[in-house]
C-alpha cells in the first residue's frame, strides 16, 4: 500500500479515536453534573470522585489523540 494510503487510514482512525474520546469526557461531565444534583448520590462522594478522575484522563487520551494527529499531518505523502 502507498504511503498517502496509509497516513489517510491513520487519520480517519485517530479522528475516529478523538470523536470518541470526547464523546466520552462530555458522558463523565454530565454524570458528574447529575452527581450533584441527587441527593442519594451526593451521600457518597467517592462516586463523584472517581468519574472526576475518568474525566481526567479522557482529557489526556483526548491530548494524545491530537499529539497523534499533529505528528501524522507534519509526515510526508
Amino acid at each position: 500500500m502507498e504511503r498517502k494510503l496509509y497516513k489517510q487510514l491513520w487519520k480517519a482512525r485517530f479522528e475516529k479515536m478523538l470523536t470518541l474520546e470526547k464523546e466520552g469526557l462530555k458522558t463523565y461531565q454530565d454524570l458528574i453534573k447529575d452527581c450533584s444534583k441527587k441527593e442519594n448520590l451526593r451521600q457518597h462522594p467517592a462516586i463523584q470522585l472517581n468519574l472526576e478522575q475518568v474525566a481526567e484522563d479522557e482529557k489526556r487520551h483526548i491530548k494524545l489523540v491530537e499529539e497523534l494527529l499533529a505528528i501524522l499531518n507534519r509526515q510526508p505523502d
